[in-house]
Parts: C-alpha cells; structure tokens; sequence
C-alpha cells in the first residue's frame, strides 16, 4: 500500500444503502501483474447491490464496490508490458474482492484492460464494460447467434439489454424485445430491435408468436418468465440467463423435453479472456455500432443514490460515478 491517501466508498457489512460509506483510505499500488489506474468514471450495476446485500458473497469485508470503470494508467507492476503511465484503458471483471472501482484508484490485472480510444468517452468505457461482456457471452459465447437468427431480448432498456440490442444487430439478426413503459418503443427501435413488445401486456406471448418465434432468448429473470420463454423459443432453441437471484424452476419440463431446450445459466465473471472481449467491444464501439446510453452521473459521495435508482427506477442506459473531485 501507498502512503498516499484516496476517497472511496466501502461497506463494512452487509445490508441497506446505509452501509456505504465515503472513507479515506490508502491508495492501492500494483502488484507484479497489474496496473493502477486513476479512475475517471465508474459504471453502477445491480451485481453492486447483489455484493453489498450478501446475496453474493465477497471474499472479505471491507469491500468497495464496482466492477467495471474506465480512466488512466498511473503505474504499472514489472511483468506488465501491454500498458504504460498514461493511457487510456477500460475494464471490467473484478467481482468478489476487496478491491472496486468506487474509488479514486484501482489496482486490476493486466488481463482485465483493454485500451479505450480516445474518440470513446471515459463514461462510455465504464458503461460498456460489464454489461457489454455479458451481453458478448451471453449472445455470442453460449447462444452461437449468427445473421439471420432470431433473438428475444427481456429488458432491452436496460444496462445488459440495450447492448445487446446492439450487439445482435450488429451480427445481423432479427432482434425482438421486451419493455416496461411504451415510452421506450421508439428508442429500442432506434437501437435496432425489430420488434417490441411491453411485458406488462395480457397478450406478451401472443404478440410475440405472431411476429416471430425466437430460437434464442436471453432474459436476466427466469424466475419469472421462464415458463414463457419456453413456450415462445422453437424447437432446438437456446434460453440464456443472466442475474438471477430467486430460484428458478421448470415446471413443465415436458415441453423443454419435448422442445429439445438448452437452458444455460451464466455469470460474467466467469469469462475466461476478458481482455479478448474488451478489445471486440471496442472495435465496435470505434465503428460506431455498439454504443452505452448514458442517463446519469453522480458523484461518488452519491452511490447511495445510484444503488437505489439501479434497483428501484425504471429508466434507460447506465448509471455512472465520477470518483474524482471536481475542481
């Protein structure tokens, strides 16, 4: 640990948003493999709230939360040779350890960063980061989609759900999806979603039959549509979930039988090459076809706030923390 001194927020134990408290702490420095990066802007994700409730498990407390963050290589650990003082980097992946990007510094490993360019914002490299890799994995690892396929998108005003909008676009399917307010038709539209349906609908699985079966599914809660994505998926389809944290049961299992369903259940952190989606997502953010919505940032002594948006509100894009002082 550094002499130097750094404002982060940390939570002590498990519970409310009354636990998150501004600290100053020690400035972390790199270990042999990892780089210090000044954090400029910092993505807040439900996973944030999952961690400081004790729904996940951290492997220690005190813990600072946040898991993906954007902002600028202050040193560097001796085997790190891919990043140097002063670039721009993004990343993502830091999960259940003490360390988070709540604070003005991190220390990651190398094999989380991916360079950011410097036609993409910082907010846009925290915003894209988590969500964009589970989107990646999520469509592209485990659903195989490829042009043509059709996918049904649950929550596509949301953090995971706009991106991958974006992403399935991008590969050339046919991409339906579901939201809460018919206020957002037109911008999931403007996103590349063919079709859009509100889940709040009596008709949802009518509707969503007569535009066009799905053969893969991505849905962040199966706990309660996952009877209905098995009824809506085609024959020897594939239903992706993300976030779940309610059981989840099949009660008909005779109709995945049946169906000859793959169900497959998937965490971002446990991707195996972090940097190697990074980069993708970069690529496409630099041509312009995958791009983070941002809706709001907040300043670090504010999380609280942003916890309880990410939960409670519903909106559109991402929530940011910007952990530096303004001068």
């Amino acid at each position: 640990m550094s002499n130097r001194t750094m404002r982060a927020i940390r939570f002590n134990e498990y519970g409310g948003t009354e636990v998150l408290e501004l600290e100053e702490i020690r400035e972390p420095l790199p270990e042999s493999n990892e780089v210090q990066v000044e954090v400029k802007s910092a993505s807040v994700n439900p996973v944030d709230v999952h961690f400081r409730r004790g729904t996940y498990k951290v492997d220690s407390l005190p813990k600072k939360p946040g898991s993906d963050f954007a902002g600028i290589v202050k040193s560097t650990g001796e085997k790190v040779n891919e990043f140097k003082e002063g670039d721009r980097v993004f990343g993502t992946g830091i999960g259940k350890s003490p360390n988070g990007s709540y604070a003005e510094y991190l220390t990651v490993d190398q094999t989380k960063l991916a360079r950011l360019p410097d036609n993409i914002l910082f907010n846009e490299g925290a915003g894209i980061a988590l969500v964009g890799v589970t989107a990646y994995r999520a469509l592209i690892s485990h659903g195989k989609l490829e042009p043509k396929d059709s996918v049904l998108i649950h929550g596509g005003n949301g953090g995971v759900g706009h991106v991958a909008i974006q992403l399935a676009k991008s590969i050339g399917a046919d991409v339906l999806t579901t939201v809460g307010s018919d206020r957002y038709k037109e911008k999931m539209e403007k996103l590349g979603a063919d079709f859009v349906f509100n889940y709040n609908s009596e008709t949802l699985k009518k509707d969503i039959i007569e535009a066009r079966r799905p053969n893969l599914i991505l849905d962040h809660m199966l706990d309660k549509y996952l009877e209905i994505d098995i009824d809506l998926v085609s024959d020897f389809g594939k239903i992706i979930g993300i976030g779940e944290t309610d059981n989840v049961e099949i009660k008909n299992p005779a109709v995945a039988r049946n169906k000859e369903l793959n169900v497959s259940f998937m965490s971002m952190f446990n991707t195996p090459s972090f940097r190697d989606i990074l980069r993708e997502l970069k690529g496409l953010m630099d041509k312009n076809k995958v791009r983070p919505i941002l809706n709001k940032s907040y300043r670090l002594e504010e999380a609280a706030e942003a916890q309880r948006k990410i939960i409670e509100d519903s909106f559109l894009g991402k929530l940011i923390i910007k952990p530096q002082k303004t001068k």
